[in-house]
C-alpha cells in the first residue's frame, strides 16, 4: 500500500469518527424534542373534566363541588370567590379539601360566584360556578283531619324543607294557650298528644318559616275527639 492510499483512509476514518461523535451526541436532542412532542400529542388541549356548575344550597346545609383536568395532568390549581383567591388556613365555612374540590356551606355570606382555574404551563383555563341559598320553603309532611278516640296519643306530623321555624297555634290562638309540655307538647315540628281530652277539639295550624324570614307556609288540620260511650257500657 502507498502512502497516498494510507493518508486517504486514515482522512476518511477521521471523518466517520467524527461525524459518528457529533451524529450521536445529537441523538439525545432528537430523541427528547420527539418525546416532548408526543406527551403534547398525547395530553392535547388543557380542557375540564369535570366542571362544577351552580348549585342551591339550604340554610345550614354543605355543597360539595368538583372541578378536574381532562388527564389530571395539571401543575396547579385555583379556587376564587369573588376574583379572591382562596388561601389557607381555611378557618370560616368555605373550604379547598386536599383533592382540590371546593366544600361551601349554606350561608347568606357564603353565597355567590366562584372561579376554578387550571394551569399547565402556559396554559390556562378557568370557569365561573354560582352558589345561592334557597330561600323557598316546602312541606315535606303535614297534619291531616283526624279523629281520635278520647285518652288516646295522637300526633299531628309537621316538617317542610328549608325551613328555620315550625309554629303551631289551635282556632287562631298562640302555642303557650294549648302546648303544656306534658300533655300536649311540639317534638321538633309535630304536634304531639299523649292523652286526648275533649278540649283538644279544634283547628290546628302549622306555620313554617324561612331562615331569611321571607314568606311562611301553613298547612292546616283539624282534630275530633271521640267518646265511644259504648265502649264504657
Amino acid at each position: 500500500m502507498d502512502l497516498n492510499l494510507s493518508r486517504a483512509i486514515i482522512v476518511v476514518l477521521l471523518v466517520t469518527q467524527t461525524f459518528f461523535k457529533t451524529g450521536f451526541a445529537s441523538v439525545p436532542d432528537v430523541s427528547e424534542k420527539r418525546e416532548h412532542y408526543r406527551l403534547r400529542r398525547d395530553t392535547g388541549p388543557l380542557s375540564f373534566k369535570e366542571r362544577p356548575s351552580n348549585k342551591t344550597v339550604l340554610p345550614g346545609d354543605t355543597v360539595l363541588i368538583g372541578c378536574s383536568a381532562q388527564n389530571g395532568d395539571i401543575s396547579r390549581q385555583m379556587w376564587y370567590k369573588e376574583d379572591q383567591l382562596l388561601t389557607p388556613p381555611f378557618l370560616g365555612s368555605v373550604f379547598v379539601l386536599p383533592n382540590h374540590n371546593l366544600l361551601v356551606v349554606g350561608t347568606e355570606e357564603n353565597m355567590g360566584k366562584y372561579t376554578c382555574v387550571l394551569e399547565r404551563g402556559q396554559d390556562t383555563i378557568s370557569t365561573d360556578v354560582w352558589i345561592t341559598l334557597k330561600t323557598e320553603i316546602s312541606f315535606l309532611d303535614r297534619p291531616s283531619d283526624s279523629t281520635v278516640q278520647f285518652g288516646e296519643s295522637h300526633i299531628f306530623p309537621c316538617s317542610a324543607e328549608g325551613a328555620a321555624d315550625i309554629s303551631w297555634t289551635k282556632d287562631g290562638q298562640p302555642s303557650e294557650s294549648f302546648i303544656d309540655g306534658d300533655r300536649v307538647l311540639q317534638h321538633r315540628g309535630d304536634l304531639v298528644f299523649t292523652a286526648v281530652s275533649l278540649t283538644d277539639s279544634g283547628r290546628y295550624t302549622c306555620t313554617a318559616t324561612p331562615a331569611d324570614g321571607g314568606t311562611s307556609i301553613q298547612a292546616h288540620a283539624v282534630l275530633k275527639v271521640n267518646i265511644d260511650v259504648a265502649n264504657g257500657l
